[in-house]
Parts: C-alpha cells; sequence; structure tokens
C-alpha cells in the first residue's frame, strides 16, 4: 500500500472528508529505484503533496523516524521506519538522480548502512566508528588466503585459538597486547593487497578493494572455499573481544572421492580503524 504522512484534513461534509498529505515512498517507487542501503522495511519521506479523500484510506500506519546520528537513542522503530528525504524539486529528471538528503556514512569504507545487515562498533572512546559486518568479512578472509597462499594457515588457526582462549582466561591482562597484534594485522592485510595481485590469485586484489567500496554480496574471493559467521551476545561484550568469528574450511574431495574434515576456528575480530575490540 502507499503510505502518506497527513498534514491537514478539511471537510465539506461528513460524506465528503479531504486530506493533504505528504507522500513516503518506498525506494523502488523512487526515480533512482531501491539503493543498497535501503531495508527492506524502509520508507523515503517526500515533500510531494496530494490531496485525497479520506474515505481512501485503509488504516492507520506505524511509521517511525529514525535519527541516525544518535547513537544513544533507544527507541525501537516501529513496522516501518524513515530517515532520509527525497526533495521532488531537486530531482534531475533526465539523469534520475538528485533529491536525496544525505545519510550518514560509516566504517573505513566510508559507505551507508544497510538496516537489515549488522554494524559492530569500536570500544575505543577516541575512535568509536561502525565497521560495516561485511567489511569485517573482507579483512579477516583476506588474512586467510594469505596464510593459505604460504603454507602457514595451520600456525595462524593455532595462534588465533590461543589468542580466543586467552581472551576469555584473561581478560583485560592481554588487552595491550591484542591491541599490538590487531595493528600487525592491519599492516599485514594492507601488505597483501599490494602484492597479492602478482600471486597464484590474482582476482583477490581486485575483489577484495571493490567489496570495501560496494559490500558487492556476489564478488567473494573466499566464497566455496570458506565460511564466516559472527556472534556477539550481551554477556560476552561485557569482556574484551565481544564479537567472535566463527570460520569453517569447507570440506574438499580428496583421492578416492574422500572428504577432508573441515577445519574449524574462532578468532576476535577488532575494529578496522584502530584495532580496539568491538560491541
Amino acid at each position: 500500500m502507499w503510505v502518506a504522512k497527513i498534514a491537514q484534513a478539511k471537510a465539506e461534509s461528513d460524506k465528503a472528508v479531504f486530506l493533504r498529505v505528504w507522500w513516503l515512498y518506498w525506494p523502488e517507487e523512487l526515480p533512482m529505484g531501491r539503493q543498497p542501503y535501503h531495508g527492506a522495511r524502509e520508507l523515503v519521506l517526500s515533500n510531494a503533496m496530494d490531496i485525497i479523500d479520506a474515505q481512501t484510506i485503509a488504516c492507520a500506519a506505524e511509521v517511525s523516524q529514525w535519527n541516525e546520528n544518535d547513537d544513544d537513542s533507544d527507541s525501537k522503530l516501529q513496522e516501518r521506519f524513515w530517515r532520509q528525504t527525497f526533495d521532488i524539486t531537486k530531482l534531475d529528471p533526465r539523469r534520475r538522480k538528485g533529491g536525496l538528503s544525505e545519510l550518514r556514512k560509516h566504517c573505513i569504507c566510508h559507505d551507508y548502512y544497510n538496516p537489515d545487515r549488522t554494524l559492530y562498533k569500536c570500544r575505543q572512546a577516541g575512535c568509536g566508528i561502525w565497521n560495516h559486518e561485511e567489511c569485517l568479512e573482507d579483512a579477516v578472509m583476506h588474512k586467510v588466503l594469505e596464510h593459505l597462499e604460504k603454507g602457514t594457515l595451520d600456525e595462524e588457526i593455532r595462534r588465533a585459538q590461543e589468542k580466543v582462549d586467552h581472551h576469555e582466561t584473561f581478560g583485560e591482562k592481554i588487552h595491550h597486547m591484542e591491541k599490538k597484534i590487531a595493528k600487525v594485522v592491519m599492516r599485514e592485510a594492507v601488505a597483501v593487497l599490494d602484492t597479492v595481485a602478482e600471486q597464484s590469485l590474482p582476482e583477490v586484489h581486485a575483489t577484495v578493494k571493490a567489496k570495501q567500496h560496494t559490500h558487492d554480496k556476489d564478488r567473494k574471493a573466499w566464497e566455496g572455499r570458506f565460511d564466516i559467521a559472527f556472534s556477539a551476545t550481551d554477556e560476552e561484550s561485557v569482556k574484551n573481544g565481544g564479537v567472535k568469528a566463527h570460520i569453517t574450511e569447507l570440506a574438499k574431495a580428496g583421492k578416492g572421492k574422500e572428504k577432508t574434515a573441515p577445519r574449524q576456528w574462532t578468532i576476535i575480530p577488532d575494529c578496522l580503524k584502530c584495532g580496539e575490540p568491538l560491541e
């Protein structure tokens, strides 16, 4: 159904009631179409005005406004919500662009947030950026591919598991050590982006760099080789490393059609900007 915000009501009689409304558009109704950052329940408030017959109204719609810049807001969104506006006077009809208000950008990729996906916030007060789950996936899996090519994946899995175990056992005592490790990991990831294109996986460099900006779900260099899933609970978030990434190497057929047992391990991803723990 169409959704509108009622601005004014006037009546000539009990049977002739008219409403002045501002239309809210579903993203696919916009001239530029649905954008990758639009959520499934998201509407866009416009300044397109109309006068309609009150009898065409089917029911009241629960629509809430989301102030994306307020990280401290505890208010829950209704069944439908809007955070962006569309000014029809600023639309370029030929290019089908313009008129949409600017949204907040997140993560080191400086991209928008799709509310149907997950963001993880850095716990460092001086940083505090929100990390896209897709970008964390890229950083984690790119390092996995690097170790796979070097033949050092087993050693990396052992070190990663030790880090998880120590996190849960000693907590704050090794916080500074983890910070140093995270910075080293990020330096290695940057170095890999510059060198892996010349190795046996030339598609990794282009895919990872492009994905940091487009979040293209269909282009994952590791897809079909590894699976990754993130988990976080309120109880875990109290500790350092409240977010965990669970990695599974998908089983491959060996000689005689035998399948090797998939390797599984858990790591603690950190903020892509400063290397601090996430929540």
